[in-house]
């Protein structure tokens, strides 16, 4: 009886995870706070008013990955659409990489090229821009 109550306890728990790992994406894609260089796990606790162990736990457990990739993916994506929205017709290079929320040249280069298997330059003459 008591491993009964401990299976249902765990499912339920998982499916909370499983929940609120959904929402901490949902929340990091709509409101993008990863563009402030400063975006950490400690700000998005604060933002979301949670633990930061809840956080760990959906990112390393639920997702399978750590926080760190997932805000160096988005930041990568983000900087892809700004290119290809154009924004280098009003911004330099630099100015694309500190929208998307990276504090040097040198990482924004380093994560692009790790997350695209390009570089930003290679990315732009690919798409035209």
């Amino acid at each position: 009886m008591i491993q009964e109550q401990e299976k249902f306890e765990n499912k339920k728990n998982d499916a909370f995870f499983e929940t609120l790992s959904q929402t901490i994406l949902e929340y990091l894609q709509n409101e993008k706070p990863f563009t402030n260089a400063d975006f950490s796990i400690d700000a998005l606790a604060e933002n979301l008013h949670l633990p930061k162990h809840h956080l760990y736990y959906c990112f390393n457990t639920i997702l399978k990955t750590k926080f760190t990739t997932v805000r160096t993916q988005m930041r990568v994506d983000y900087a892809k659409e700004c290119l290809l929205n154009g924004d280098l017709n009003h911004l330099s290079m630099e100015g694309v990489w500190r929208k998307a929320g990276f504090s040097s040249k040198t990482n924004f280069f380093v994560s692009f090229k790790e997350v695209t298997q390009m570089t930003p330059l290679d990315f732009i003459k690919i798409h035209h821009l």
